[in-house]
């Protein structure tokens, strides 16, 4: 329980300014989710959470500098300075899942 409280405190120290809640592994930040130079995550509304309301899916464009990956931990970093939110029960960013062509689903669970 302790190095989950420690792994967890670290987390948040590296994404301080997150509006969700970061549950990759922190060995697994480093880890490259496409050799791609861009990609688009789609953020979606699908859940009980927005039964009542009328929310569309929410787009994110995440370019990778010449000389960098598109890693996990680049790409959280990327959505947190793009303002993402997650505004219900499923805060808990999973994975960032591939789609078709340039597009991933960002992926939350509760």
């Amino acid at each position: 329980m302790e190095d989950y409280e420690r792994e967890c405190n670290l987390i948040d120290e590296m994404f301080p300014g997150a509006k969700f809640t970061i549950s990759i592994d922190i060995n697994d930040l480093d880890n490259i989710v496409t050799d791609k130079k861009f990609i688009i995550i789609q953020q979606t509304f699908n859940c009980y959470c927005y039964d009542n309301m009328n929310t569309k899916n929410k787009l994110y464009t995440v370019k990778c500098l010449e000389n960098e990956s598109l890693t996990n931990e680049y790409i959280i970093n990327e959505l947190i300075k793009q303002g993402l939110k997650v505004n219900c029960d499923h805060i808990f960013l999973e994975s960032f899942d591939f789609i078709k062509d340039n597009l991933f689903l960002f992926s939350c669970g509760s």
